[in-house]
């Protein structure tokens, strides 16, 4: 699907990974694309196109309900920003781009990345102060 680079991040000593998708994938997934007019959250983030608060109220909680039910499952997103939320033209929400996501099962044995993964200005503070993860119940 692409290549994957060690990056040093300049806010950081540490080191981590760069994806760059591979542009015919790209291409592909765009022509097989599961979701027929959805879109990304990030065309709603500029001023002159915000969702009225009572449609952002009503995303928020189905976003949450998705959330709950990966959370359920023990997986951990770790990549939520607006480019990870696609709005239907129901006005369905679908949570996408688990690339990085923490799978915290015992069933589960492929290596994951851990530590400093995520796109900077969407981080939670618990994890950009690398703060311990908390188990997923």
């Amino acid at each position: 699907m692409g290549v994957v680079y060690a990056a040093l991040a300049p806010f950081s000593t540490r080191r981590g990974a760069l994806k760059v998708a591979h542009s015919h994938h790209i291409e592909e997934m765009d022509k097989q694309r599961l979701l027929p007019g959805a879109k990304t959250l990030e065309g709603f983030c500029k001023p002159h196109t915000l969702l009225s608060v009572r449609e952002t109220v009503g995303l928020l909680y189905k976003l949450a309900k998705a959330l709950e039910c990966a959370h359920r499952q023990r997986v951990i997103h770790r990549d939520i920003k607006p480019s990870s939320i696609l709005l239907t033209p129901e006005h369905d929400v679908k949570l996408a781009d688990f690339s990085i996501a923490l799978i915290n099962r015992s069933d589960i044995v492929e290596t994951q990345f851990e530590g400093f993964m995520d796109s900077a200005l969407y981080m939670p503070p618990e994890q950009i102060n690398e703060m311990p993860r908390q188990e997923v119940r």
